[in-house]
This record gives C-alpha cells, sequence and structure tokens, in this order.
C-alpha cells in the first residue's frame, strides 16, 4: 500500500505550491488514474510517488516504510 500524508510540494521556497496537502491511499492490486488539466501537478505527484522528487512538507510510505 501506498499512502501519501499530508503533502506539499513546491519548487522554490516562497513559491506558490504545486501540492498542497495531499492525502491519499493506494492498496495493493488497486487500479487508479490520475486526471486533471494541464499544469495541474499529476506528473508532480507522480515523480513524488516514485521518489525522483521529494516533497517540500508531509511523508510518503510504501508498506508502512517512508520513502520520502
Amino acid at each position: 500500500m501506498i499512502s501519501i500524508n499530508r503533502v506539499t510540494f513546491n519548487y522554490r521556497k516562497n513559491c506558490k505550491s504545486i501540492l498542497n496537502n495531499i492525502n491519499l491511499e493506494i492498496k495493493d492490486k488497486e487500479i487508479f488514474g490520475i486526471l486533471g488539466p494541464s499544469g495541474a501537478g499529476k506528473t508532480t505527484l507522480m515523480r513524488l510517488i516514485c521518489g525522483v522528487m521529494q516533497p517540500t512538507e508531509g511523508k510518503i510510505c510504501c508498506d508502512n516504510l517512508e520513502i520520502s
């Protein structure tokens, strides 16, 4: 299971947040999709889940192990 707890992300300090206080739980073997307009933060969210980028605040866990 992947859990996203209070994740906020911005590219630079003092800039508007791309993602703000996101909470999400993805259970094992669950299929999900991410929809939204251009610039909504879909790619940023996937990069955070994959560990390519680190959240400004909050944490992301996989099977109760913190990955960010």
